[in-house]
């Protein structure tokens, strides 16, 4: 929902009461007053100059249109009296319980009993400090999207401990997924697809990568690389271009050393092409 307008002494006094006083719906301010309040519709109190207003002498309504300093209004709003309007009662847009509860009703809040709903954005600009702090269990969602309000399944859901699970909305149950599953992982259990031409898979190369190059001597290399584990596969292409001496090349898992190096071997011990390699680790 958006939220009502408001002005900084937004105040006037009646010129011309409604007709009739209990319950017609337009009254004329004051000259000149009706470009002291905010753009319609906001909610009024209105009751006797200088007077403080009670539940006895001041009715709340919503002002729904001005013209230049004529305004419509809804009678006997939030749950106040019909007031008989007088000329020269005061007219202001003031806080009310609406002001409070559409704050309330727009927020979204950690650590709730009941699951708190909203519509409309929320803009509270550029902020150092974090926007939403929730309090919640890892299985507890901290956020749900619904494409519709009356789908009966989530589009998006973010749960405590981070993990993000995608859907389609509807009656269709969240069927895809996103997590941390230990230091430094990020999984899913379903595919990740690249759907756009050019696009792919982009791994760092270098020392201790997964992905490298080498390059053969005598029909051998032995690869430093702290990244191979126990449970590696490695993949071998070769990048020389068809050099002479080219042989068959595998990597001899007998001679892996965990954590610190493979060995690449030649069929041909003149051997000398470089080859690329990419490290899989299986899960």
């Amino acid at each position: 929902m958006a939220f009502d307008a408001h002005l900084n002494f937004a105040i006037g006094l009646v010129a011309t009461a409604p007709s009739p006083a209990s319950s017609g719906i337009s009254l004329v301010l004051a000259a000149g007053q009706g470009a002291l309040f905010p753009a319609p519709s906001f909610n009024a109190v209105i009751c006797p100059v200088a007077t403080q207003p009670t539940t006895l002498n001041a009715e709340i309504v919503r002002v729904t249109s001005i013209s230049t300093d004529t305004l419509t209004i809804t009678r006997i709003q939030e749950s106040s009296n019909a007031r008989t309007i007088l000329i020269g009662d005061q007219v202001y847009a003031g806080p009310t319980v609406k002001t409070f509860t559409d704050i309330e009703n727009n927020a979204i809040l950690g650590n709730q009993a009941a699951e708190q709903t909203m519509s409309g954005p929320l803009d509270w600009g550029a902020q150092a400090n974090p926007l939403i702090i929730a309090a919640q269990i890892a299985a507890n969602p901290v956020l749900r999207n619904y494409l519709l309000d009356a789908d009966a399944n989530p589009a998006l859901e973010i749960d405590g401990s981070g993990k993000i699970q995608f859907g389609a909305g509807g009656a269709t149950a969240l069927d895809t997924n996103l997590y941390r599953n230990g230091t430094g992982i990020l999984q899913t259990d379903g595919n990740i697809a690249i759907g756009t031409a050019g696009k792919g898979l982009q791994i760092e190369s270098g020392s201790n990568c997964k992905v490298g190059t080498a390059t053969l001597v005598g029909g051998t290399v032995t690869v430093a690389n702290t990244s191979v584990t126990a449970n590696s596969v490695i993949l071998i292409v070769d990048q020389s271009g068809g050099s002479a001496n080219l042989g068959s090349i595998a990597e001899t898992k007998s001679s892996r050393v965990a954590n610190t190096s493979f060995t690449i071997v030649s069929s041909n011990p003149l051997d000398t092409s470089t080859f690329g390699y990419v490290i899989i680790e299986a899960i």
